[in-house]
């Protein structure tokens, strides 16, 4: 009888059905990540910001004020509400050269094409406990969702 594992179960599974959907899979240990306390993979987010606003004459200095905006929100309700607001309208940043108001977008909802998604597997995040995540899915740069599958099946 084969064993069924949670990993042949679950994270197979899913993983499987979200390469077909065109998700790339990068294991844990590749993703690019400053440090296991870094939530955010600030690496691609860049690449995203810059490509997905390269219209807006953006530099660094808005790349800067992007990034600190969004590792400098608070985790509470109204931080959260913040970031949704932010992934659906973009982060409203102060361009000093034009000294005007532009929103910078975080994700592209008339070409999906343009985003990044990324699944990964046993994910660790470090904060006051450690966090193994069983299935990470990612777009961009943002953990979307971070499962963990306890005995997803037992037989008797």
């Amino acid at each position: 009888m084969p064993e069924f594992t949670e990993k042949s179960l679950v994270e197979d599974y899913i993983i499987e059905k979200l390469i077909e959907k065109g998700w790339s899979f990068v294991p844990a240990s590749e993703l690019e990540r400053e440090s296991f306390s870094e939530p955010l993979l600030l690496n691609n987010l860049a690449r995203a910001i810059k490509r997905l606003n390269k219209d807006k004459g953006s530099g660094d200095e808005e790349l800067k004020h992007v990034l600190n905006e969004l590792k400098l929100k608070g985790s509470g309700n109204e931080g959260l509400k913040q970031i949704l607001n932010y992934l659906k309208f973009g982060v409203p940043i102060k361009f000093e050269k034009e000294r005007v108001v532009k929103y910078v977008r975080l994700f592209d909802f008339d070409d999906i094409s343009n985003n990044e998604f990324i699944v990964s597997r046993q994910v660790v995040y470090q904060g006051r406990d450690d966090i193994r995540t069983d299935i990470n899915a990612l777009y961009q740069w943002y953990s979307s969702c971070g499962n963990r599958m306890q005995e997803p099946c037992k037989l008797f």
